[in-house]
């Protein structure tokens, strides 16, 4: 669950961004691939490895 306030905006303007493309006509695969690197440079910002959650979420 979310509770630091910081980190709820920071992913409601995620959310409300997604939605935004979304109506402008970017489809699923685009949004994925965008969400993607949105991700992987938020893992490197505080110095975590994204693929360490993707092998551990297969298991």
């Amino acid at each position: 669950m979310l509770q630091e306030p910081r980190t709820i905006r920071n992913y409601q303007k995620i959310a409300d961004t997604l939605v935004e493309l979304w109506e402008r006509g970017y489809r699923r695969d685009e949004l994925r691939c965008m969400l993607t690197a949105i991700w992987r440079l938020f893992a490197r910002t505080i110095g975590w490895n994204p693929t360490s959650f993707i092998a551990w979420k297969k298991r």
